[in-house]
């Protein structure tokens, strides 16, 4: 055998061996950006409000898919750092939420998603008065345990809830 010969097979070796590792950087690649749109998709189509094992899930990956951006990680750290302070009112929460998802879609390419957008998201009112209903029903069930519990101020909480007309007989109009 030449030298040549030795060569033509060394280099379909080695092309062959190229071709599969660069294969596997892009594959790995895109698995990686998929993974972080699925991520973005989940929170940006959730209000805040909703909090669900799913959005649960895709706010603790953050980290994890970010991990080389350190505008989206800092923003999420001080999302985290804002929730987390009972003295923080809503608005600044979902602030900072929202400076997360800018910053996420940002890094992801969306280069059309503005604050604007981020901030008045589609809601219908069917929804918001399903998601009051909702609020009410948790809000209730809790006082129910609360007075099943036999806390004398549960219990006291829970009769204040009730209106009783002025005449003091709850049932005449």
């Amino acid at each position: 055998m030449e030298t040549k010969d030795i060569l033509s097979i060394a280099a379909v070796i080695v092309s062959a061996l190229l071709a599969v590792i660069i294969t596997k950087i892009v594959d790995y690649n895109q698995q990686k950006r998929k993974d972080r749109i699925d991520i973005f998709k989940i929170l940006i189509s959730t209000p805040l409000t909703d909090v669900t094992y799913r959005k649960a899930e895709a706010l603790n990956l953050v980290e994890i898919l970010f991990y080389d951006y350190a505008d989206v990680i800092n923003s999420y750290r001080e999302f985290l750092k804002t929730v987390s302070d009972d003295k923080i009112s809503f608005e600044t929460i979902q602030d900072a939420y929202l400076k997360m998802l800018e910053k996420m879609a940002i890094r992801l390419g969306y280069k059309k998603i503005t604050w604007d957008i981020l901030k008045n998201p589609y809601k219908p009112k069917g929804l918001v008065s399903y998601e009051r209903m909702q609020q009410e029903s948790a809000q209730l069930y809790n006082m129910v345990l609360k007075v099943l519990s036999g806390n004398p101020s549960s219990v006291q909480q829970w009769l204040q809830t009730f209106e009783v007309p002025k005449n003091g007989n709850a049932h005449e109009n």
